[in-house]
């Protein structure tokens, strides 16, 4: 992404969710933890024996490869029971094809492939364009493919707002219920991960949260 496409994706995804604030730098690690959490989901699923329901989101395959699998690969063990979203959508924005020989390409080499292929086309038209025409048409081509991938980055972004956003909200109902006690930071991970509707990534925001605030996450486990 161009630094200019950080900084539109950060412009709309703020006045959506204002309150939150968001920054080029809150985009680009998003993007960052994305990439990589899809990548170690990759290595998983290249793997005989396993495969993505994209049913429950999880990656799933006989308990007895899991144990094989993680005996070598330990660090893969929050793969087997929590939930991968939108594995296919990721797969469309980070992943490479797995093709080979010629047929394998990463991002730039798609991108030397594409200007190849526009440069093919014009050589096989039956008329060239004028100089005018020919000025417009590749800025044209560049700017829908960009608004294409920068549709994309804000629409993953956002999906993970709108879980943190839930998380934060079911965290808030919590707080008119309950009595309180005394918790180590453990306990109030666990209870975290207790709340509904919250993925991994919103667990630990709102756990940094909390745990940088005393007066809340007294609020939050008083009303548990």
């Amino acid at each position: 992404f161009t630094s200019t496409a950080f900084t539109s994706v950060a412009q709309l995804v703020g006045s959506k969710f204002g309150k939150l604030g968001f920054s080029v730098s809150n985009v680009k690690n998003r993007l960052k933890t994305l990439k990589k959490r899809h990548t170690d989901a990759q290595k998983v699923l290249c793997q005989s024996g396993f495969g993505y329901n994209d049913s429950t989101q999880m990656i799933e395959a006989p308990p007895d490869v899991w144990g094989t699998y993680l005996v070598a690969n330990p660090d893969a063990k929050s793969f087997r029971y929590k939930r991968v979203p939108n594995f296919y959508k990721l797969d469309l924005l980070f992943g490479k094809d797995r093709a080979t020989g010629s047929n394998a390409a990463g991002p730039k080499e798609r991108q030397r492939q594409l200007a190849r292929e526009i440069a093919s086309s014009s050589e096989d038209a039956p008329s060239m364009p004028t100089n005018e025409e020919s000025s417009c048409a590749l800025p044209l081509k560049n700017q829908v493919e960009t608004k294409k991938t920068k549709n994309k980055a804000i629409e993953f972004v956002c999906e993970e707002l709108r879980s943190l956003r839930s998380g934060m909200d079911a965290v808030a109902m919590a707080l008119e219920k309950g009595n309180l006690r005394n918790y180590t930071e453990e306990q109030l991970y666990d209870d975290i991960t207790k709340v509904e509707g919250l993925n991994e990534i919103s667990q630990m925001r709102i756990y940094q949260a909390l745990s940088a605030d005393p007066n809340s996450a007294r609020a939050f486990i008083a009303c548990l």
